[in-house]
């Protein structure tokens, strides 16, 4: 078996991409995103961007409460899926191109887990250059960068 020197078998890092419905949306609009944004699903604010969270409004709460908290809130409806699962099939194809030696899960269109032991318990690639490929502009995919300079 496989251990690190913590004795740990496996080393598996989870990607939780935070407020991602709206964070697809800024990217295709990029003058959303000093301004407060929720997602709208049925009657709920699927996720709000970080400054509509900044103004009060709570992820998960009905239109209505969020739109009382904060009226000047842009509401964008969400239910047509399709470009969530466009971004989330970029951020995937990245990730395989990244991490060839990582299993990689998804756990919904904003989650993914990469076992990524095969790089710990290798001379080859050290912590610093899987977190490059996380940092680097060259070819992240929803990078505001490069969706400007496009």
């Amino acid at each position: 078996a496989l251990h690190n020197k913590h004795g740990h078998r496996r080393v598996i890092i989870h990607l939780d991409l935070d407020c991602f419905y709206a964070q697809v949306e800024m990217v295709k609009d990029p003058s959303l995103r000093t301004k407060p944004v929720g997602i709208r699903q049925k009657n709920l604010l699927a996720t709000t961007n970080y400054v509509a969270r900044a103004a009060g409004v709570q992820k998960m709460c009905k239109v209505a409460e969020g739109l009382a908290v904060c009226p000047s809130m842009v509401i964008i409806n969400g239910e047509n899926l399709d470009p969530y699962r466009e971004s989330s099939g970029e951020i995937f194809a990245f990730l395989r191109k990244h991490f060839p030696k990582a299993a990689i899960q998804r756990g919904g269109l904003d989650e993914f887990c990469l076992d990524v032991t095969a790089y710990i318990h290798s001379d080859s690639a050290a912590p610093s250059d899987m977190l490059a490929a996380f940092t680097s502009t060259d070819d992240v995919p929803c990078n505001h960068q490069q969706q400007q300079q496009q």
